[in-house]
């Protein structure tokens, strides 16, 4: 099985102009799916930025090497504390598999210490399995980043999307 995990945030603020919409991925995690039960763990230390977007779309080349080092830095260390909150746990309380093309999933997502009820679809996508996920950071005890006295911020929810090849 083949597996990628893609993080999508927006800018916001007076400033919202010099900022970018980001597209990080986690490198290192760990995703069992088997007939009763969805479970993964993410190393959150993992997680890269990809690239900058506009319009909805990547933006490969915008964002420097030492933008993109400040990125992750300021991600893994200010936002995520990933030293006190090393990972991301998800375990499914319930899969309806009742339509093939659409799974509904409902589940306990764990981060920055905090357990919450997630949903979500997972639809069927050339071949693989997509499902996506908004999370609204502060409900995890998590601050967006932000800068220059919060006139650049991270918008609040973020959406997630794990990509499976089954």
């Amino acid at each position: 099985m083949t597996a990628s995990c893609r993080i999508l945030t927006w800018k916001e603020g007076m400033l919202a102009a010099v900022g970018h919409d980001l597209r990080l991925e986690v490198d290192r995690f760990e995703l069992s799916v088997d007939s009763e039960a969805i479970r993964a763990t993410f190393d959150l230390a993992s997680i890269r930025c990809v690239c900058a977007r506009r319009s909805g779309v990547d933006a490969p080349g915008v964002l420097s090497a030492e933008d993109t080092r400040q990125i992750e830095e300021n991600t893994r260390n200010l936002v995520l504390e990933v030293k006190r909150f090393p990972t991301a746990v998800f375990a499914s309380t319930s899969v309806d598999r009742e339509d093939p093309e659409e799974w509904e999933i409902a589940g306990q997502l764990q981060i920055h210490g905090v357990t919450r009820s997630v949903r979500a679809i997972a639809k069927a996508v050339g071949g693989r399995r997509m499902a996506k996920v908004v999370i609204h950071q502060p409900d995890f005890g998590i601050k967006p980043f932000s800068a220059l006295l919060g006139t650049l911020r991270v918008k609040p929810s973020i959406e997630v999307e794990i990509s499976v090849d089954p």
